[in-house]
């Protein structure tokens, strides 16, 4: 039987966006994802700090049973646990607690730590992490990647921060598992009309078929 884990690394790899949706409210939150799903958008990640995040979670997964969900910022274990109760698919945050990594990946749950140096994200790898965030990736940029993947080829990373339309192809050429977008989706209005609704699945489309040409070669 194949694994939930082995089942989302390589929903990661063939749809690779996951875009990050942080501190909305449950209504627009479920809108901008109806919208990104409708965009191609196959994989998204709520930050739990996030109004209901719980709840939110439940009701993606019931909506888009094809879409893998993930919860960011996840700083302790008894966050984790209250995440892995909602059948989370994979789980991030922005630094390395080897704790929290053990406790996810001991779940069956799929767990990326961000990183910003070559020991952390050995570090990170060591204690059980499948994928490792490199965060900020705007300060580190894609050659840091593709120079990553020399000493460290085994390593998936998942470079987050500053990522958009104009950088996505050079990010995964240089290797990159998977990528963290925010910003370039305009998720964060304060309320998600049909102007805005629309904007999200263009700009998913956008993205998508820059992944998708990429893919095809």
């Amino acid at each position: 039987m194949r694994s939930a884990m082995m089942n989302t690394l390589e929903h990661l790899k063939k749809y690779p966006i996951i875009s990050i949706l942080r501190r909305l409210p449950q209504e627009n939150c479920l809108k901008a994802v109806q919208a990104l799903y409708e965009g191609g958008i196959r994989s998204v990640e709520i930050t739990a700090d996030s109004d209901d995040i719980l709840s939110t979670i439940g009701e993606i997964k019931m909506r888009y049973p094809s879409m893998k969900v993930g919860a960011g910022t996840v700083l302790s274990v008894d966050m984790a646990e209250q995440l892995l109760d909602c059948r989370v698919d994979f789980m991030l945050s922005p630094v390395v607690n080897k704790t929290v990594i053990q406790k996810v990946v001991m779940n069956n749950c799929i767990m990326i730590p961000g990183a910003f140096t070559p020991t952390e994200v050995l570090e990170a790898y060591e204690a059980g992490a499948q994928i490792i965030k490199l965060f900020p990736a705007h300060f580190l940029g894609s050659k840091f990647i593709k120079d990553l993947s020399g000493p460290l080829p085994f390593i998936p990373c998942a470079p987050t921060g500053g990522i958009d339309s104009s950088n996505i192809l050079e990010y995964l050429e240089a290797g990159a598992h998977c990528l963290g977008v925010s910003s370039a989706f305009p998720t964060h209005s304060k309320t998600i009309g049909d102007n805005e609704y629309q904007e999200i699945v263009r700009k998913a489309l956008e993205i998508t078929a820059i992944v998708r040409k990429f893919q095809e070669g």
